[in-house]
């Protein structure tokens, strides 16, 4: 049976109630989960607008939400961001009071949850000066171990060269070793019996893209048990950054950095480390690939992966199961879009569409060619295809059995969709881009709120 997408353009939905192709059913609980990764666009921290480009937008959400009525008793919308994002301003610019106001007008209640374990306050530099443990999710957190069924568990690593987020590398390759591949998953998602996904569209500096496979690191409630790259270069058996030339600085500047964040942790030496990490940013090029920011990027796919599978098939209680647990479903928010030096730093794009699909992988393929990308470059979605005791989808290694509604036609194959040629994050820049198509345009104006 083919997976099918929908891909709506955004004045479709003002005409069209019923627009979501929801599964058959009713349920207790739904949970939307945004893209909320940050209160602002790296770009321009003050321009709340560049938030347009950076984060779910609160119409979508609503829309969807619109779409569960009478279907679901309890509504909630729930993510975990950066650790280091201020939730009450994100809040604020998104005007997330005025959304529950329309979504009570409406006759919804909804539920707004940061589910982040721990916070932390940084300088204007990035560098952590304080931590405040808040156990967001009221529903706590189950540590589920996914053991030899994780992408990690035959992919022959030194784990002890994993890193993750934050400073604290031991606690990543604790919950990575000795069979054990675990992640800190929010009671929330656990306890839901539908999870909406509704990521942004937008490239990602470690992964190429973000969108339903990516958002689903925002289930996890602690940093730190998300490996994101492995240090050192290929030559030490890392993904840090390439080989080649440049090594020796990109080598000695990840040395001194692995060496400073057992100091930091510990908050030790931050009137040292501040000005250096100062220094750093002053001096580092521009382009400089650092901490998996590249093509190259082995890991962060595996831990991608890994939670795709908790969100199918982990119970209420974080154990592994062989059947799934919950319905799923996907929203990707194109109106929109993202390109260049995402997620954090993306440079606005009117995309004007929905893509919308049960299967996050098909949903994926055809957003990441529309953005002008070649899915199966792309590792994250080129992984999801391989066959495993715990699919995540029912596309084939060779991109069939898709089914793409289109401009009121079907499609079987991505090639067939239109390229916009979105710019790829600079460590992309030339490994991942459609070379089937010219770029052409769609016209399509904002989801009226």
């Amino acid at each position: 049976m083919s997976s099918r997408v929908w891909v709506l353009k955004s004045e479709e939905l003002e005409r069209r109630p019923g627009w979501l192709p929801l599964p058959d059913g009713a349920w207790s609980t739904a949970v939307l989960k945004p893209n909320w990764i940050r209160d602002y666009n790296e770009l321009d921290p003050d321009d709340a607008a560049r938030l347009d480009e950076t984060v779910t937008s609160p119409n979508v959400l609503l829309a969807v939400a619109a779409e569960l009525r009478n279907r679901a008793k309890h509504l909630i919308v729930a993510d975990a961001p950066q650790f280091d994002t201020n939730w009450k301003r994100l809040q604020e610019r998104l005007d997330i009071q005025g959304m529950l106001d329309r979504a009570r007008d409406r006759g919804l209640e909804l539920e707004v949850r940061d589910l982040r374990q721990e916070v932390v306050r940084t300088d204007a530099n990035g560098v952590i000066l304080e931590r405040h443990i808040q156990n967001g999710d009221p529903e706590g957190y189950k540590v589920v171990d996914l053991g030899d069924l994780s992408a990690f568990a035959a992919s022959g690593f030194d784990f002890k060269a994993l890193r993750g987020a934050d400073y604290d590398a031991e606690v990543t390759i604790r919950h990575h070793s000795n069979g054990k591949h675990e992640y800190c998953v929010a009671g929330t998602i656990l306890g839901a019996d539908l999870v909406v996904n509704v990521p942004k569209a937008k490239t990602h500096k470690k992964s190429g893209v973000t969108l339903c496979l990516k958002n689903l690191v925002g289930i996890n409630g602690n940093k730190n048990y998300l490996p994101h790259h492995r240090a050192g270069g290929p030559e030490q058996g890392g993904d840090e950054f390439p080989g080649g030339k440049g090594g020796l600085y990109r080598r000695a500047r990840a040395w001194m950095i692995d060496r400073a964040r057992p100091l930091l942790k510990h908050g030790a030496f931050l009137s040292l480390v501040r000005p250096l990490r100062v220094l750093d940013l002053r001096t580092r090029p521009a382009q400089l690939i650092r901490n998996g920011n590249w093509w190259g990027n082995d890991t962060i796919w595996r831990m991608i992966l890994d939670l795709n599978r908790v969100l199918i098939y982990a119970d209420r209680r974080g154990s592994i199961q062989r059947e799934r647990q919950r319905s799923v479903f996907h929203v990707i928010d194109g109106i929109v879009a993202g390109e260049g030096e995402g997620p954090m730093s993306p440079t606005r794009r009117n995309m004007g569409l929905l893509i919308v699909s049960e299967d996050p992988v098909a949903a994926d393929i055809v957003t990441s060619a529309l953005m002008g990308f070649d899915p199966f470059r792309i590792p994250v979605i080129r992984h999801a295809c391989e066959q495993h005791p715990l699919p995540i989808t029912k596309v084939c290694s060779d991109g069939s059995d898709l089914e793409i509604m289109f401009g009121g036609r079907v499609l079987h194959d991505w090639r067939e969709l239109p390229n916009l040629a979105f710019r790829p994050h600079s460590g992309w820049a030339g490994h991942i881009e459609r070379t089937d198509r010219d770029a052409s345009d769609i016209g399509a104006r904002p989801l009226a709120s």
